[in-house]
């Protein structure tokens, strides 16, 4: 079996889209200064680095992230190259992704994580019409950074899983079994989370 950590690490001062909180990462108690056991304090934005967004990401008051269906993030996925696309993907550019009939859950690979392509909302309709239960990319967004919430609203709206900020470098085309687990926060509007591929 291969099996594939595609979760980015979380690190002090790493990346994050824009805007969003820092990540720092501090010790607070440490055997050489006399305390007990190492520890550290965490503090970090809630889409920082690989995350899920729920409905309440684009709706307040909407769905929250705890009670997301695991069973809507663990199973068969279509990781798909987009690694051509020059731009944001519409409609009719999802037939360049190979996806079997009857994919449910897409992790797009494009290769580049800040400002890089996504989906227009033309696109993100035509896989929430066509039955897709969790979208994932590699990118900081799964829509464009000129405009991102109209796609987060076709797809949150319709409870369609985002996942967003994976580490594909490894993971390459093809059918493989998802693991994502979000960490169980109470009402939140999105939450890091461990993601796995497997086959």
């Amino acid at each position: 079996m291969t099996i594939l950590d595609i979760t980015r690490p979380i690190e002090h001062g790493m990346e994050v889209y824009p805007g969003d909180p820092e990540v720092h990462i501090e010790v607070v108690a440490d055997p050489t200064w006399g305390d007990p056991a190492l520890v550290s304090r965490l503090s970090m934005g809630t889409h920082a680095g690989t995350h899920v967004d729920a409905p309440r990401h684009a709706r307040p008051g909407a769905m929250p992230v705890d009670a997301l269906p695991l069973a809507a993030m663990l199973g068969p996925a279509w990781v798909a190259d987009g690694t051509w696309a020059p731009g944001d993907l519409g409609a009719d550019d999802l037939d360049r992704l190979a996806m079997p009939p009857g994919t449910r859950r897409l992790l797009m690979r494009f290769g580049v994580r800040t400002g890089g392509p996504g989906l227009r909302p033309d696109a993100a309709a035509r896989l929430r019409d066509g039955g897709i239960v969790l979208v994932g990319t590699d990118g900081d967004s799964i829509a464009s950074a000129h405009d991102p919430m109209p796609t987060h609203h076709v797809l949150l709206d319709a409870g369609v899983v985002v996942l967003e900020g994976l580490d594909l470098t490894a993971a390459d085309t093809g059918e493989w079994d998802l693991l994502c687990l979000p960490l169980r926060l109470a009402g939140g509007e999105a939450a890091p989370a461990r993601v796995v591929i497997r086959r």
